[in-house]
């Protein structure tokens, strides 16, 4: 009677939203919008906006290898 449940970890919960919100940031600054802006808006650190930048080739690759799960 022991039944396996799939729960998504909340680390991956967590994973995801930042994920999205990077890619937002790069794309914002795709569009031209100003570094000081970005990160005024989107309440990143400076450094953190630069950073998303830098990867988000590798952002987007991690995107779309889908959530993770945790089998308990």
């Amino acid at each position: 009677m022991s039944e396996e449940h799939i729960f998504p970890s909340p680390n991956a919960i967590h994973l995801k939203r930042s994920i999205e919100e990077k890619l937002d940031v790069a794309s914002r600054l795709d569009k031209g919008e100003r570094i000081v802006d970005t990160y005024r808006n989107v309440r990143f650190a400076h450094k953190c906006v630069h950073t998303a930048q830098g990867n988000a080739d590798r952002t987007a690759e991690n995107a779309k290898s889908g959530p993770k799960i945790l089998l308990v």
